[in-house]
């Protein structure tokens, strides 16, 4: 088996195990679905994208709301603040259309030390970025707070 069929086969398994609806597009190899956020959250879910490449996987978080044109520089800016103290993955806007994600991958020796762990912090972990910056984010995208005053208040939240 090469190694990208085993990387198939480790989300298929991850899903599967654990409980996971997910799309599976053979064409591309890529898995779609959708995540719960919970009610912690006002942004309620986000849809995910998981791609699969010869040596490593790529997950990308995908808000359900784009940054309009008008305020796409203070949404950029909250999304670099929030980026700077970020250990894995990052968030990343398209300033063509307003689409905000978060992205983050493993590689093919992270799967092959522990696939289930592994897969599970590569589909929690943007979920979990968007808990804890999202209501910032929203504060931002409709000029309730500036950029800094967000993400300063996203990160004490997420302190306590």
């Amino acid at each position: 088996m090469d190694d990208k069929q085993f990387l198939i086969d480790a989300v298929k398994t991850f899903f599967e195990e654990d409980d996971w609806r997910y799309t599976f597009h053979e064409e591309d190899d890529c898995f779609t679905g959708g995540i719960s956020l919970g009610d912690d959250c006002k942004i309620n879910s986000v849809r995910f994208f998981v791609a699969v490449n010869d040596d490593r996987i790529t997950c990308y978080h995908v808000c359900n709301i784009n940054a309009q044109k008008s305020n796409s520089s203070a949404v950029g800016e909250f999304l670099h603040r929030a980026n700077y103290g970020l250990n894995r993955g990052n968030f990343e806007m398209d300033y063509n259309d307003g689409e905000i994600r978060y992205k983050n991958r493993i590689s093919l020796s992270d799967v092959q030390n522990d696939a289930f762990d592994a897969m599970r912090s590569l589909m929690l972990i943007g979920a979990n970025m968007f808990q804890t910056y999202g209501d910032g984010l929203l504060a931002v995208a409709f000029g309730f707070k500036t950029p800094e005053e967000a993400v300063k208040e996203c990160e004490s939240s997420d302190e306590e």
